[in-house]
């Protein structure tokens, strides 16, 4: 769901790529995973921070405040800045994150990533370029973390959990009904 994407936290966006993925990761048994989607939400969010203080752009609910949300606003997040999105950039960087994981679902993960960063649009937190301005952000955050050697020496083993979520075959019921729904006709 749109509003469910608003959440980044690493052991509960997890769930996000449940579908796309074909098998459920769960923080419990990936502690690895967790540990990278971590580091990606801190350097990520930082650099959509760093970015947002240069300019300030109001959000879409700030600038015209009858304009709902899907989404719980307090005043003070009415009131923070809209560009670059940072949980474009997050959730850009996690789609990127499972690409590298898992290959084979590459196309899939990065399509979730950018759902994610969609979201941010249709509940009226950002605007369309603050949401693809983050997704650059959030690529490019992705980009360094991976040419680090920590990086490389936590995908071995976060590959290693994913490749026991596989074999344990776990799947989430929320998949079943995502994909009837996708494939019913629009009116």
């Amino acid at each position: 769901s749109v509003a469910r994407h608003a959440e980044v936290r690493p052991a509960l966006a997890l769930a996000h790529f449940d579908c796309a993925l074909g098998f459920r990761v769960t923080a419990e048994d990936s502690p690895r995973l967790v540990s990278i989607l971590e580091r990606v939400l801190h350097d990520a969010n930082e650099a959509a921070e760093l970015a947002k203080a240069r300019a300030f752009r109001p959000r879409p609910v700030a600038a015209e405040p009858e304009r709902p949300s899907c989404q719980v606003v307090s005043p003070a997040g009415r009131a923070s800045p809209s560009y670059p999105s940072g949980s474009a950039t997050v959730g850009a960087a996690y789609g990127e994150v499972f690409a590298a994981l898992a290959p084979d679902h590459a196309a899939e993960a990065g399509r979730i990533g950018h759902e994610i960063a969609v979201s941010r649009m249709v509940c009226g937190m950002h605007y369309p370029s603050d949401v693809a301005e983050g997704e650059t952000l959030g690529r490019a955050a992705f980009r360094q973390i991976a040419a680090t050697p920590a990086f490389e020496a936590d995908a071995i083993v976060a590959r290693q959990e994913i490749a026991r979520a596989r074999v344990a075959g776990l799947t989430s019921p929320a998949c079943a009904a995502e994909r009837a729904a996708l494939a019913t006709p629009l009116p």
